[in-house]
């Protein structure tokens, strides 16, 4: 029976030899970390995984493609070298603006002894507040409207992308944005509203990620848009 592993994944680097021995027959492969979620403006990333066999590394998807220019050198390696293995196969992935979650499988391809990690990505941008829900599946989502009083405040939205960002708000909106635009990371951005004198109002902030993938030799920039509702309550009535 074949020994396939699933799992998500994350990943990262090279080749670390953890054990070695020329007559060892313990053979295993495994991807590291279960599970990984990715949003939709992430462009590059690596998947974890041990092993004790040589092997290949392959993507079923399209928009998720490994490295493998030193997969020849790596398996010669085991070849010659029988032990465990810590290795990462470096992912490019391109942004995701088909507005619905897709999954990339990739695959340590060792014969008996193979394995598998899932990317999941997201169609939105990370944004942490307000908070963000998913179903069961993990494949649908849906951002909370920032509900505020109807007093004069300050309050913040909060977000991690990878590319230059810009946050905007509607012309003529309630909301005045303390930063409008900023480099990849994490962010929080400060609003203020003024107090509310009449019925409940709302706003949508556009958020955008703008990030730049290599395609066939050339550069492809793609910008992705997330919206952020916050909502006023009406004003409360005097007792």
């Amino acid at each position: 029976m074949k020994k396939t592993v699933f799992g998500f994944a994350l990943l990262a680097a090279v080749l670390t030899v953890a054990s070695c021995s020329k007559k060892s027959e313990y053979h295993m492969t495994d991807v590291q970390y279960p599970y990984h979620l990715i949003y939709a403006d992430h462009t590059i990333d690596s998947l974890l995984y041990i092993t004790t066999e040589v092997h290949t590394v392959t993507s079923d998807a399209g928009w998720c493609t490994v490295d493998n220019s030193d997969i020849n050198s790596i398996n010669e390696f085991i070849r010659t070298h029988e032990g465990v293995y810590n290795l990462s196969a470096l992912l490019s992935l391109q942004p995701n603006t088909t507005g619905a979650t897709r999954d990339a499988y990739i695959r340590i391809n060792a014969g008996e002894y193979s394995s598998v990690g899932v990317f999941r990505q997201m169609p939105s941008l990370n944004v942490t507040r307000p908070m963000r829900f998913y179903d069961e599946s993990l494949r649908r989502d849906s951002l909370m409207a920032l509900k505020v009083s109807d007093r004069s405040l300050t309050d913040s939205v909060a977000f991690t992308v990878e590319g230059a960002w810009e946050l905007s708000a509607p012309e003529g909106s309630f909301v005045t944005l303390d930063k409008t635009a900023g480099s990849a990371g994490s962010h929080v951005v400060h609003f203020t509203v003024p107090a509310n004198t009449g019925d409940e109002r709302s706003t949508v902030l556009e958020l955008t990620s703008k990030v730049g993938v290599k395609e066939n030799g050339t550069y492809r920039d793609y910008t992705i848009v997330d919206h952020i509702t916050i909502v006023q309550e009406k004003v409360k009535a005097e007792e």
